[in-house]
């Protein structure tokens, strides 16, 4: 009741694993019992950059600083363990099922090179939830924020515009 909105940027909560898509090493790791206990206490940050490499589009944008806070926020209490609790990806059948009792006003932005949760799954989501909008970005992959960060700003910021006229008109 206390939400007015909803923004998905490149969302998870389909099937994954029956298409072509790229999954960095960490992802594929993450799957096996082994994989996880190395990820459990393996930090290097060759490997962030290797990640964050196949997850954008633009290279150039992955500099030391985002390698670094990277690196930091994966060693935070939790996220790892998260990360590799959600290896493999299974999605929550109930809640897809739920999908179109969405009521409210709903962006998905997504970048049109994202190869770890494809555009399909755009599509998917706004098959999903009435009245969904969606944003696509050229030249951007997984990190929309990062990499298209003007144009995201924009889109929430106009977002959140029309839902507050709709609100008002109420």
């Amino acid at each position: 009741e206390r939400v007015r909105s909803l923004t998905l940027i490149a969302s998870a909560g389909f099937r994954q694993d029956k298409e072509p898509r790229f999954a960095p090493i960490s992802f594929k790791l993450a799957e096996y019992k082994a994989g996880k206990l190395i990820l459990r206490w393996a930090s290097n940050k060759a490997m962030v950059k290797k990640t964050l490499a196949s997850l954008v589009a633009n290279k150039e944008l992955i500099t030391p600083v985002w390698i670094n806070r990277a690196s930091i926020l994966s060693l935070r209490a939790g996220n790892r363990n998260t990360m590799i609790a959600l290896r493999p990806f299974i999605p929550n059948a109930e809640l897809l099922e739920r999908m179109h009792e969405i009521a409210m006003p709903t962006l998905l932005m997504w970048g049109q090179n994202d190869y770890l949760i494809p555009i399909r799954h755009a599509h998917l989501f706004m098959n999903s939830i009435a009245g969904a909008r969606l944003v696509t970005f050229k030249n951007t992959g997984h990190y929309p924020p990062v990499e298209s960060a003007h144009e995201v700003s924009r889109e929430i910021t106009e977002h959140i515009r029309l839902c507050n006229l709709m609100k008002d008109e109420k």
